[in-house]
């Protein structure tokens, strides 16, 4: 299974839904990658008070099996709230296969509702690019291999022994 990396900006939002009765909100944006093995843990934002306006400037790298082309980001933006469940704000779901691998894309996304009714509005900027090429699993093959291939000396301690390249497999 080819294993690659990808980066994620989530820089900002814009004119986003006011959930709080101050006529602000508290947004944060969930992570979600689906890729071939289903999808991966979720990571989030730090949570932005009081704005419609949030920049989170939020990089993240990602590792992906299989195809890029068949990778699908989805965020889901919430207003925090202390007493109570989470509001949601809107989603977006980015498919890469619609983008060009090796490629930097700098672009705004506009939310949609889950379901109709839901009170929606603004958008996300993000940075993204893809890496299609052999180089990011190369690179995860030279970290991953050292662990692979160790065995115990006689003396019960840790030693590497010889690691195949990458290429070589």
């Amino acid at each position: 299974m080819r294993i690659g990396c990808f980066r994620l900006e989530i820089v900002e939002g814009k004119s986003l839904v006011a959930k709080d009765f101050n006529g602000y909100s508290d947004p944060y944006t969930k992570i979600y990658v689906h890729d071939e093995q289903g999808i991966q843990p979720t990571r989030k934002t730090r949570v932005l008070k009081k704005t419609l306006n949030p920049i989170w400037n939020f990089i993240g790298n990602f590792e992906y099996a299989g195809d890029w082309r068949k990778i699908i980001v989805e965020l889901k933006v919430y207003d925090w709230d202390r007493f109570s469940k989470d509001d949601f704000m809107g989603h977006l779901k980015i498919h890469f296969s619609d983008f060009e691998a090796c490629k930097e894309i700098d672009k705004w996304f506009a939310l949609q509702p889950m379901k109709e009714g839901q009170r929606v509005s603004g958008h996300v900027r993000l940075r993204f690019c893809i890496d299609s090429s052999d180089t990011s699993q190369k690179i995860i093959n030279q970290i991953q291999l050292p662990n692979i291939f160790r065995k115990k000396s006689k003396k019960n301690k840790l030693t590497a022994s010889k690691v195949i390249s990458a290429s070589s497999l």
